[in-house]
């Protein structure tokens, strides 16, 4: 069942030699080289991290509400996770150059990212726990013999 979003995932990823190359295979293959659970509770966060593999990807398979009805005086929402890229300076603390998407989870969701996308969850006060399901993606191909074509 998971095989249809990590195949939609690949099918609409941005046109350049990755595309050319997927768009050539009949059947993409993949393998599962890793899964764990994050059991998140109040105060906890996860900080800015990366993961090995070619793609990642994080399952919600339950959210507690009294997490989205917090407030925070920062621009991020408690318990949301937040997707960075560009360059960091002065200890992974100042970024001039930086492109970020910030998503509040909801039950089922289901996010397919590039492992090396640096990415963390802010920390929220409520009395609950936040579950996930996270992995890792080998995507299995022969990409030599592709763009011999």
């Amino acid at each position: 069942m998971f095989h249809d979003h990590v195949a939609n995932y690949l099918r609409t990823t941005p046109w350049g030699s990755t595309r050319k190359c997927l768009d050539k295979m009949d059947v993409v293959n993949w393998e599962l080289s890793s899964l764990w659970i994050n059991y998140q509770k109040s105060k906890e966060y996860n900080p800015p991290h990366n993961h090995l593999g070619d793609l990642s990807f994080i399952i919600y398979p339950k959210i507690p509400k009294d997490i989205s009805k917090e407030t925070s005086n920062d621009s991020v929402s408690p318990g949301n996770i937040v997707f960075e890229y560009g360059d960091k300076h002065f200890s992974q603390f100042l970024s001039f150059n930086n492109v970020g998407a910030n998503i509040e989870p909801y039950d089922g969701l289901i996010i397919i990212f590039p492992a090396w996308l640096s990415h963390h969850v802010y920390a929220f006060e409520s009395d609950v726990e936040r579950v996930s399901v996270s992995g890792n993606i080998k995507i299995k191909h022969d990409f030599l013999k592709l763009t011999e074509n």
